[in-house]
């Protein structure tokens, strides 16, 4: 998300696309089982390496003791995506384009193939987020793919999962533009460039 909003202007916005499709979140909010500077502390200690290693390998378990201390580690804090996505929003729509942003897609297994037992309810706290908002939902491919949706062990899509996503957008659009409605933010014109 950083990235992109250093880049938005001179790649996307010099083009004065109508629409500007935006697929972000699942980077930012996915809990980490170490924060940077834990990380940091980890390498300077004589067992560091093996303690990566073991919270790696035990990654659900690290997670829900983290939980029961009440840490929650993410790339980035719902406050900072929330402020992210609303200078995205800002840009986008000052420069005379709509902005659309798709929801982050759920883990039919609720995370159980990533051994992360809480990405779905951070998934959804992102998702309130990205609602407030033009959005579009993926509910309905993940519930078609099922444990088709991504690679295994990976928050990466595979090729039935990119496939059901881009359809789902087209559909979505084009029912947008053909109907003109607005829903959440204000959703209109004709050419559609994707990001």
């Amino acid at each position: 998300m950083d990235d992109f909003l250093n880049i938005i202007d001179d790649n996307v916005l010099v083009l004065r696309p109508k629409i500007v499709i935006i697929q972000a979140g699942i980077v930012e909010c996915a809990q980490r089982i170490l924060s940077l500077f834990e990380k940091k502390l980890l390498r300077m200690t004589p067992f560091g390496r093996k303690i990566s290693k073991w919270a790696h390998i035990h990654r659900a378990i690290v997670l829900k003791m983290r939980n029961k201390l009440g840490i929650a580690t993410r790339l980035q804090s719902p406050i900072v995506f929330q402020s992210h996505v609303n200078t995205l929003w800002e840009k986008i729509t000052r420069s005379g384009s709509q902005c659309v942003f798709v929801e982050i897609p759920k883990f039919a297994d609720g995370g159980q193939d990533l051994r992360h037992p809480f990405i779905n309810h951070d998934i959804e706290i992102f998702n309130g987020i990205l609602r407030q908002y033009s959005s579009i939902s993926c509910e309905t491919v993940v519930m078609e793919l099922q444990g088709h949706m991504y690679q295994p062990e990976s928050v990466h899509f595979t090729r039935k999962g990119h496939t059901g996503i881009a359809s789902k957008i087209a559909a979505d659009l084009v029912e947008l533009l053909k109907n003109k409605t607005k829903p959440k933010g204000s959703v209109s014109g004709q050419a559609i460039v994707g990001v």
